[in-house]
């Protein structure tokens, strides 16, 4: 049985690269710190009732890096808080 789980989160869907194959609308939306906590409790949920045991978070979006620090610094101290 496996007992870690990945978890891919979109943090925004911004971008400043043209690349020709990319299919994102490369808007400016992005995930937002409440509805951050709302999806990480969730998981968290499903992970004991799974029984696994470790979390992996992949950033991924348009271009994850156009967030500032701080956002993912708060990001880490909302994960931290709920685990």
């Amino acid at each position: 049985m496996k007992s870690h789980f990945s978890l891919i989160l979109l943090s925004t869907l911004q971008c400043n690269a043209d690349c020709a194959y990319c299919f994102e609308d490369k808007t400016p939306d992005r995930l937002t710190l409440d509805r951050l906590g709302e999806m990480i409790r969730k998981v968290l949920d499903y992970m004991v009732e799974k029984s696994l045991a470790s979390l992996t978070i992949y950033w991924q979006g348009g271009e994850a890096m156009l967030l500032p620090p701080s956002w993912y610094e708060q990001a880490e101290e909302l994960i931290q808080r709920e685990a």
